[in-house]
């Protein structure tokens, strides 16, 4: 490195010059008050909300949230609750939430506004069909016997209920566990690249699954009897009494006996990939 004498090098500060003993530090701190306090006031707070009605006459929800994420969970007969966390930069003073009814159905879309994000979670009778609907938020039900319409562009949908499942996303990733073995319900699985995730608890399921992604199964499930073809597998456990159907473009399936085995088997697949 070039010392330089007499003068400045290209691209240098004279310090002495610029900050004055006394003012310089001043007018630093001045500045960095300054950009603190509008950092103070950008900052998205957290605002907790919450929503609720009689169920009554209603047989269906649709909930839509472009904003976040949505959870669901079973609530006392004859009631729909909404809690909703708000991060925003103004204080929201009503729930954000646009609702319309239509004979037996109730619609709740989140209006967001300029907020940053809302994520929202619903307590439902178990009598309320669903259809949940979000952009990138995930979806997560548990402990639910309602039939459920789940669909994301890009999040993660996970249901554990005994209900009917109709669920849909993109490129996220789909799993579903039944709560007991008594399954009696058609079940539907749509992905693009999204993988799928599905429990077989002792169930007596009839399962087709067709991907260009890898298909396996877990080796606990030994009475499951499998035939596969190009790009399709088809299997029995018992006697079929529920039917799922899952369909994928490139992501991959697991059918499993154990949450465990899944999330061990789908993490070893990536490895294999990278």
């Amino acid at each position: 490195m070039t010392a330089h004498r007499g003068g400045r090098g290209f691209g240098e500060i004279d310090v002495r010059q610029r900050l004055q003993p006394g003012k310089g530090v001043v007018t630093l701190l001045a500045v960095a008050s300054l950009l603190f306090q509008a950092c103070a006031t950008r900052a998205p707070s957290l605002q907790t909300l919450s929503w609720s009605t009689a169920v009554e006459s209603v047989q269906r929800l649709s909930l839509t949230n472009r904003y976040g994420n949505v959870h669901v969970r079973p609530a006392s007969s004859g009631l729909v609750g909404i809690t909703a966390v708000v991060q925003c930069r103004r204080t929201v003073e009503a729930m954000p939430l646009a609702e319309s009814r239509s004979d037996d159905a109730l619609t709740l879309e989140v209006d967001g506004g300029d907020c940053a994000r809302v994520d929202l979670t619903a307590h439902v009778d178990p009598t309320v069909a669903l259809r949940l609907e979000t952009d990138s938020g995930s979806i997560e039900a548990r402990k639910l016997g309602n039939a459920i319409s789940a669909h994301s562009t890009s999040g993660d949908i996970s249901v554990v209920s005994d209900g009917p499942l109709e669920a849909s996303s993109f490129s996220g990733t789909v799993r579903l566990n039944p709560i007991t073995p008594k399954w009696r319900h058609t079940h539907s699985i749509r992905t693009e690249t999204g993988d799928v995730i599905v429990v077989i608890p002792g169930a007596e399921v009839s399962i087709q699954a067709c991907s260009r992604g890898e298909i396996t199964f877990d080796p606990a499930l030994k009475n499951l009897s499998k035939q596969r073809t190009d790009s399709c597998a088809t299997a029995f456990h018992g006697s079929g009494g529920s039917r799922i159907d899952i369909r994928s473009e490139t992501g991959r399936v697991a059918l499993h006996a154990e949450a465990r085995w899944a999330r061990s088997r789908l993490e070893l697949m990536t490895k294999g990939e990278s």
